[in-house]
Order: C-alpha cells, then structure tokens, then sequence
C-alpha cells in the first residue's frame, strides 16, 4: 500500500469507500455537484471512477432538503440554490471521463483533493484522491460502508422522522 493511502485511511480508519448514493460536494464552493451511481473504493484508478459520477438532479436536491441529518443552515442554503439559475450549471453539467479535469461545474475550483506523502509519490503522480460528500441515508439494518449508524450526524436519534 502507497504511503499516500496509508495516510488517508488513517484518517478514518472505518473508511471502505463512497457508496453508491453518495453525494460529492465541491470543497471550494460547497455545493454538491455529483450523485454516484456505484461505490469507489479506495485506490480505485480515476479513469475508472469517472463513470461513477452522474450529475446532480433537481430531486437530487429535494432529497437532500427533507433530510433530517444535515445541518438546517446547509439544507436553507441548498433550497436557495436549487432554484437559482446558477444550479442550471450543476444539474446541466456533462458526465465526467477519464482523463477529464477534475473542475465543479458549479465554480470551476477543483473538486478533488491531492494527498501525497512521499516525494517519490509526488513526482510519480501517485496522489491519493479525497473527495468531500454526504453519505446516503444509511438502512436500519448495517451497511457495508456507514456501519450501523443510520444517520450522518449521531446527535439526530434514528427514530427522527424523514419528511
């Protein structure tokens, strides 16, 4: 194993990879731009995980305003944006392909993070990718890649009603 991904995972030991349904967020504008449509495991090679990204959907941001895990002041702010002509961006973006820069449609910042460790990763370009999103509501039962919590913030009592 690469020390790069050595050292991510050690960010998140539990880490197993993004989940299909995860919702990828730009870390410069903090607007989500992708859905994934299958899981990315990591050390997945890019020009793979390129197809799993699908844009976002307007019921995409519904699904993200009704619920009840994430933080109030982010879900007023996604409603705005959704119905904003700047969203048109996101929702008309094109699916990425490998080879493509990794730019969010919604600002042209780049989406995906650069983890290297060592010098001889650097110079390779063996950079780790790290990607900001919001998991999918996880089932009540465990899953593979939440575990058993079933929100994404462990002070909302899994009882809470989804709307």
């Amino acid at each position: 194993m690469r020390d790069a991904l050595r050292a991510s995972l050690s960010t998140d030991p539990g880490f197993e990879g993004y989940p299909k349904g995860a919702v990828i967020v730009c870390g410069d504008c903090w607007r989500p731009i992708y859905k994934l449509e299958r899981g990315v495991a990591p050390g997945d090679k890019c020009g793979r995980a390129a197809s799993a990204f699908a844009p976002m959907r307007q019921a995409d941001f519904r699904d993200l305003d009704t619920r009840v895990d994430l933080d109030a002041g982010w879900r007023g702010l996604l409603a705005v944006y959704a119905l904003s002509p700047e969203s048109q961006a996101v929702t008309g973006a094109r699916r990425p392909r490998a080879g493509d820069e990794a730019v969010c449609p919604a600002c042209g910042g780049q989406f995906l993070k650069v983890r290297t460790v060592t010098k001889s990763e650097t110079l390779d370009h063996a950079y780790v990718w790290e990607m900001l999103w919001v998991p999918p509501l996880a089932a009540r039962c465990a899953n593979r890649f939440v575990g058993e919590r079933t929100r994404w913030r462990v002070d909302v009592p899994d009882e809470a009603e989804i709307s």
